[in-house]
C-alpha cells in the first residue's frame, strides 16, 4: 500500500522504485527547479502520513527525504543517488517529516544544531575545510617571517566560506574540537613543509580558542601534533585571545611557561580589546603582542601615543608588537612611525592558499 500511495503521489512521467529495505527511490524526470523538486517531495511525504490501517489497527508512519539535482549533484545514477541519501540523513537528524531542501544547506541560515553539526561531520570526513595563509611583514626589513593561519570552508554549493560565517555555529557544537585538532595538525604539516624547504625564517600562525588552551591536555596534544607532522616547535606560533589572560592568571601562566618549554612561540591576538593590563602581560612568556584593529582605526586625536605607548611597553620586555587589520597606507605609516615590529593586513597580502603563495615566489606549497 505504501508504495501505491507513492506511485499515486507523483506524475506518469516520473518513476519510483524500491531500493532496499525500506528505501525508495524517485525519479522526477521533468523537473523546472529546485522548488519543483521540493514540492513533489512534500507531496510524498503527506501521502505517507496518511494513517495506514493494518489488521484493524491505525498506525502512523514516518519518513525522512533526501533530494538531489542533475547535473548539480551528479551525472550518473551512483552520484545522484549518494548525494540525496546524504541530504537525507541531514533531514533525519533535523526532523522526521521534513524534506531537505536548498535553502537548509546553508549553514549561516539553518537553525537546528543538529544540522549545522551534521554538515560539520561532513565537511571533516570529505576534507573540505582548507587553510589558507596571510603573510605578516617584518617592518625592519619589509620580509615576510610568518604567515597566519585561516580555516576556510569549501562548502559544496556555497562555495569556500570564511571563518566568521561557520566557525561562531561550530563554537557550541561537539565537532569543535575535531576542527581545532584538524586546524593545529594542518598548520604543523605546513610548519614542517617550510622547514624542509629551506625558509626557516618563517613560521606558522595559528590561531588558539580559549577552550582548546584550558583543555587540560592541551600541550600534550600539541606536542603529539609537532611529532606527527615532523615538525619543530620553533616554526609554530600560537595566537591566543587576550581573553585567555583575563580568565585565569596561575593557569594560564604555568601553560605558557609549558609552551615556552616546548619550545613554541606564543601571542597575544586582538589585543587592547579587553584592556589587559600591559604590567600583567609583560610578566608573561611571550613571543609577540597583536594589536587590535581597531586600536589601528582609531581616529582619535591621542591614538597615535596610544599605540606607541604599547608597543614601547611590549618592546622593554622583549615582547613583538605587531598590528593587524592594516588596510590603507595612512595605517600602515602611522604603526611604522609608532615603531612597530610586524604589520598584517588586506594592504600588504590577501590570504590565500599556500599555491598562490609558492607562485608569488614567497613560499612553497604543502598539501594540508
Amino acid at each position: 500500500e505504501v508504495a501505491q500511495r507513492l506511485r499515486s503521489a507523483l506524475r506518469e512521467s516520473d518513476i519510483i522504485a524500491r531500493w532496499g529495505g525500506d528505501e525508495f527511490v524517485a525519479a522526477l524526470l521533468e523537473v523546472g527547479s529546485e522548488q519543483d523538486a521540493a514540492r513533489a517531495a512534500q507531496k510524498l511525504m503527506d501521502a505517507i502520513k496518511e494513517p495506514l490501517s493494518v489488521e484493524g489497527q491505525q498506525i502512523c508512519l514516518s519518513a525522512s527525504i533526501g533530494i538531489s539535482l542533475y547535473p548539480e549533484d551528479g551525472t550518473d545514477l551512483t552520484s545522484l543517488v549518494r548525494k540525496a541519501d546524504q541530504e537525507m540523513y541531514e533531514s533525519r537528524n533535523r526532523t522526521r517529516l521534513a524534506p531537505s531542501t536548498r535553502s537548509m544547506a546553508d549553514p549561516r541560515q539553518a537553525g537546528d544544531p543538529r544540522l549545522i553539526e551534521s554538515q560539520l561531520k561532513f565537511a571533516l570526513q570529505r576534507g573540505e575545510f582548507h587553510l589558507y595563509y596571510q603573510p605578516q611583514f617584518d617592518l625592519h626589513t619589509n620580509r615576510v617571517y610568518a604567515i597566519e593561519a585561516l580555516i576556510r570552508w569549501n562548502h559544496p554549493r556555497l562555495g569556500m566560506l570564511q571563518a566568521g560565517s561557520f566557525l561562531p555555529l561550530a563554537q557550541g557544537s561537539r565537532l569543535m574540537p575535531e576542527i581545532s585538532a584538524w586546524t593545529l595538525a594542518a598548520a604543523s604539516r605546513q610548519a614542517a613543509h617550510l622547514k624542509a624547504a629551506g625558509l626557516d625564517q618563517i613560521r606558522v600562525a595559528v590561531n588558539i580558542s580559549a577552550s582548546q588552551f584550558a583543555a587540560g591536555d592541551f600541550v600534550t596534544t600539541l606536542a603529539s601534533a609537532l611529532d606527527s607532522a615532523g615538525a619543530e616547535p620553533e616554526f609554530l606560533e600560537l595566537d591566543l585571545p587576550e581573553a585567555v589572560l583575563a580568565q585565569d592568571w596561575e593557569a594560564a601562566f604555568q601553560k605558557l611557561n609549558q609552551l615556552r618549554a616546548l619550545g613554541v612561540h606564543v601571542s597575544v591576538d586582538d589585543f587592547g580589546s579587553l584592556f589587559t593590563s600591559l604590567d600583567y602581560v609583560q610578566r608573561l612568556p611571550l613571543s609577540a603582542l597583536k594589536l587590535d584593529q581597531r586600536l589601528v582605526r582609531g581616529t582619535q586625536d591621542h591614538q597615535p601615543l596610544l599605540i606607541q605607548s604599547i608597543i614601547a611597553l611590549a618592546q622593554s620586555a622583549g615582547i613583538r608588537a605587531v598590528a593587524e587589520g592594516i588596510e590603507t597606507a595612512q595605517q600602515l605609516q602611522l604603526v611604522r612611525n609608532a615603531g612597530c615590529d610586524g604589520a598584517q593586513g588586506y594592504l600588504l597580502g590577501m590570504p590565500v592558499p599556500a599555491e598562490e603563495l609558492l607562485l608569488a615566489s614567497l613560499l612553497p606549497a604543502a598539501s594540508v
